[in-house]
């Protein structure tokens, strides 16, 4: 999710670009599922050597970049625009990333809560890990403010004044 919105902020994509590739990112990600047995997002995470093994990393990647959009979108409600995922990641830099430290994933979502005042993270993360399939997307699109690509509109279009447009400045 972070590489697609760096590099619209940056200008090495246009806006459109940026939010098309996530988008279709997910949509692939959903396809290659339907080849993987019904399992958990911790047990794909687990059997990611076993076969259909492109399909559980595509999984697990996409998933934490679903789960971090999600995050991200829930923030900037909470906070009415003024705190993003951006902002959180960087309090996160400044008090607790050096280089011996190795994180857990549940010790770095409660981290996360604690930063943010909430429990945005361990709410996603509990609700994604325990999944037996890729999480619904289209919802987050709709907070965000793009129209997907569809009946009314052969691509996608984001909103003026939407939370899409302001994650990318």
């Amino acid at each position: 999710y972070l590489q697609y919105v760096l590099m619209g902020q940056m200008g090495a994509l246009r806006q459109e670009k940026a939010w098309s590739r996530i988008y279709n990112a997910f949509q692939r990600t959903e396809k290659s599922l339907r080849k993987l047995p019904d399992e958990s997002l911790i047990e794909s995470s687990k059997n990611w050597g076993e076969r259909h093994q492109r399909g559980r990393r595509m999984r697990v990647y996409w998933s934490g970049a679903l789960m971090f959009l999600k995050a991200d979108i829930a923030l900037r409600e909470k906070s009415n625009g003024q705190t993003g995922l951006n902002d959180i990641l960087l309090k996160l830099n400044h008090c607790c990333i050096n280089g011996s430290k190795i994180w857990q994933g549940q010790n770095l979502v409660k981290q996360l809560d604690h930063l943010s005042a909430s429990n945005i993270f361990s709410e996603l993360h509990s609700e994604f890990s325990n999944s037996t399939h890729f999480p619904q997307y289209d919802d987050a699109f709709k907070k965000l403010g793009i129209i997907l690509p569809g009946n009314s509109e052969s691509k996608l279009v984001i909103k003026q004044d939407s939370i899409a447009h302001s994650i990318m400045q």
